[in-house]
């Protein structure tokens, strides 16, 4: 069974990086005009503004055809964005991201397909033509989870400096566009970096925090926990639903629903059902190390961490925890 599994998935990978690629593996390097609707919330930096586009048509020898995947656009300035749902018509030429040249360099086109995307597009000439339906509950969802984390960005950067602000934001969402490179270097040589990302923690403490709000208020318990999730999806949509949010979000939400039905879930199994759901959405994020730091850890807090509380069992209670964790 464990084999079958695996050769399902191996196939299932092959067949979702050879599809979405073939999409636009034509058009590498000629300048053509696509359209398409932002799929995900802008990243803004000092002097330019990346999006994420889930094309619908791309233009050649004047026809429109039909174009599915996901692109990253670029442009200079940020004065005047796009937001979520917009659908914009913009041209310049299709890059298909290279593979590593060189042992030891960054591979750029698995940084990009961890990310979903399959092609990059330069462009000055964007326009906006419409807005993308979704449906009326879906985009109203995006938008409180956009204006939650543009409420916060500005509150942070009024009351802190840039630098400091956009630690926060790194470690609160995990948007890392605005912080200073030498910082990003120093903390990666340090073996740091996993600081500026927004962890399972913070899944954690947003619903326990909700919910014992909520106990000042007499409504049913059940009530309490969905209010609270639905609170942390929110946040986890604001996140991006990067790997170690995800992976929590999915990990409380099961154990929620069983102590709504009086069934006690297994870590381990919420674990690997966690880690099932985020590779059916990507395959790739299999190889993102992100991924694999956040379910690796969190195994080893499963399975080794009653083991060494026992074995600091003679220290003090808080440092007993601290170090079993």
């Amino acid at each position: 069974l464990i084999t079958a599994v695996f050769l399902l998935s191996l196939l299932y990978f092959h067949y979702y990086e050879l599809k979405m690629q073939n999409d636009f593996i034509d058009y590498n390097g000629q300048e053509l005009e696509l359209i398409g609707y932002i799929k995900d919330f802008p990243e803004v930096k000092s002097n330019e503004v990346i999006y994420s586009i889930n094309t619908l048509y791309i233009k050649k020898d004047s026809t429109y055809k039909r174009i599915k995947g996901i692109i990253r656009l670029k442009t200079v300035g940020n004065k005047n964005l796009f937001n979520y749902g917009d659908v914009l018509r913009f041209k310049g030429k299709i890059r298909i991201p290279k593979e590593r040249t060189n042992p030891g360099s960054a591979d750029y086109k698995a940084v990009m397909l961890q990310k979903g995307i399959f092609a990059t597009i330069f462009s000055r000439e964007i326009e906006k033509i419409g807005e993308y339906n979704e449906g009326l509950l879906r985009t109203y969802i995006y938008k409180v989870a956009y204006n939650l984390r543009e409420h916060y960005r500005k509150v942070l950067q009024s009351n802190l400096d840039l630098k400091f602000s956009s630690v926060m934001m790194s470690v609160i969402f995990g948007i890392k566009s605005n912080v200073d490179s030498e910082l990003l270097k120093e903390m990666g040589e340090g073996g740091i970096i996993h600081v500026l990302a927004a962890s399972g923690l913070n899944v954690g403490i947003i619903y326990t925090a909700f919910y014992s709000l909520l106990n000042f208020i007499k409504i049913k318990r059940s009530i309490k926990a969905c209010i609270s999730l639905f609170i942390v999806f929110i946040y986890a949509l604001a996140a991006n639903f990067s790997p170690p949010v995800f992976r929590a979000f999915i990990m409380l939400l099961i154990m929620v629903l069983g102590n709504i039905i009086n069934r006690r879930s297994d870590p381990v199994n919420n674990l690997s059902f966690a880690a099932f759901l985020v590779l059916i959405f990507n395959p790739f994020l299999l190889f993102s190390i992100s991924f694999q730091f956040s379910f690796l850890a969190t195994l080893g807090l499963i399975l080794f961490y009653g083991y060494f509380k026992r074995m600091f069992s003679f220290l003090p209670n808080f440092l007993n925890t601290t170090f079993s964790t």
